[in-house]
């Protein structure tokens, strides 16, 4: 027999209706109060590579291989199983894959879940002994998110430091610690985000390019932090706050943005 839905050793996971199917499966199987949903592997969140649905994409691996093109989970499949399931939400996504922390991917899936948890750059990968033991205790909101952000803490500042062969890893460098910024959004907060967003650039693509003086435009798209050199990802809230820096005129929107995250 099928476990679930459709799904067999090749079954085409990255299909909407085969993502509802899986939790349908496991709201059958192992019924809750409250479900956390897990993504490992590869992730490119929104890039401008190549064509949708690959710009919006998790899980690209040759599991997925089809007469040599390799399909991805895109953000909308997630969001469409999810909302097509039986239980309609889930208490928690967690992209334990890189790059899927930006404005786009949680934006996509605001309705979807009440919190997401990933990194803008890279994760730690794994530990899940670790995450299930923080969960045990984990009764009501306050109590998940404390647990979660513990959970992201420890993890976070121990990924340098573990053992290999009876020998610590060096320590981990300002660059390192830079990147490892795998954090737990709470989506209800997360809301007023993209609306701040959208003000801001509606403002921005309002401004005449000479308002930003002879090199304020460059500066801030080189000056800012872009979690990824492969990915055209940046930090939305130091490229508003380094704009407005050149040109006034977009201060009041800027400081909604850095207020809103």
């Amino acid at each position: 027999d099928m476990l679930y839905g459709n799904q067999q050793e090749k079954s085409k996971i990255y299909r909407s209706d085969s993502i509802s199917s899986f939790i349908n499966y496991c709201q059958r199987v192992a019924p809750a109060k409250n479900y956390i949903l897990m993504f490992s592997d590869h992730g490119s969140g929104y890039v401008i590579w190549d064509d949708y649905p690959k710009t919006r994409s998790i899980v690209s691996d040759k599991f997925n291989e089809e007469d040599g093109d390799i399909p991805a989970i895109s953000i909308c499949d997630i969001r469409d199983g999810i909302r097509n399931s039986n239980i309609k939400h889930v208490k928690m996504i967690n992209f334990d894959a890189c790059n899927m922390n930006n404005i786009e991917v949680l934006t996509e899936l605001m309705n979807e879940t009440d919190y997401i948890m990933a990194s803008s750059f890279i994760t730690t990968g794994g530990h899940y002994g670790d995450l299930l033991n923080n969960l045990r205790g984990a009764n009501d909101d306050a109590t998940f998110e404390k647990t979660m952000s513990n959970y992201l803490n420890s993890t976070t500042q121990n990924i340098y430091n573990k053992k290999k062969e009876g020998t610590a890893n060096p320590p981990c460098s300002p660059e390192e610690k830079k990147r490892c910024d795998w954090v737990l959004t709470n989506m209800a907060k997360f809301k007023a985000v993209p609306v701040a967003v959208k003000a801001f650039t509606t403002k921005l693509v309002g401004e005449d390019a000479s308002n930003f003086g002879a090199t304020g435009l460059d500066d801030a798209a080189t000056k800012c932090y872009h979690p990824s050199v492969a990915s055209c990802s940046y930090d939305i809230g130091q490229y508003a706050t380094l704009l407005a820096k050149a040109n006034n005129n977009l201060s009041a929107e800027a400081e909604a943005l850095k207020a809103a995250i």
